[in-house]
């Protein structure tokens, strides 16, 4: 099989979360493969789609998943962007306040 799907589990779901800080995990779901500290989303969104790659992040209640789906040659740098994305997140203003009217939208749909 010439394609490689790795992945980052994190225990960091809902279940860990306090009154105060419920919700956080569906944020940091959000808010994953947008700015890094190192890059932009622009950047992140070129690279994943200059190796034809898809990624993802998803949020239960006991972790956090964080994927990446492309050929086999591309692990390498498949592994360096979801480590960058994971590790060092910059929830810039703009993202955030992107993202909240995202989450504002989605529940009055609900």
């Amino acid at each position: 099989n010439p394609t490689a799907s790795i992945g980052l589990y994190v225990d960091c779901g809902s279940i860990y979360e306090t009154p105060l800080s419920s919700g956080a995990s569906h944020l940091l779901e959000r808010m994953a493969f947008k700015s890094t500290v190192n890059r932009s989303h622009f950047r992140i969104v070129r690279e994943t789609e200059a190796i034809g790659g898809n990624i993802g992040a998803s949020a239960s209640r006991e972790q956090m998943g964080y994927t990446f789906d492309a050929l086999k040659t591309y692990v390498p740098q498949m592994v360096e962007l979801l480590v960058d994305c994971v590790r060092n997140p910059a929830f810039l203003d703009w993202e955030k306040r992107n993202v909240g009217y995202i989450y504002l939208d989605n529940a009055f749909l609900l």
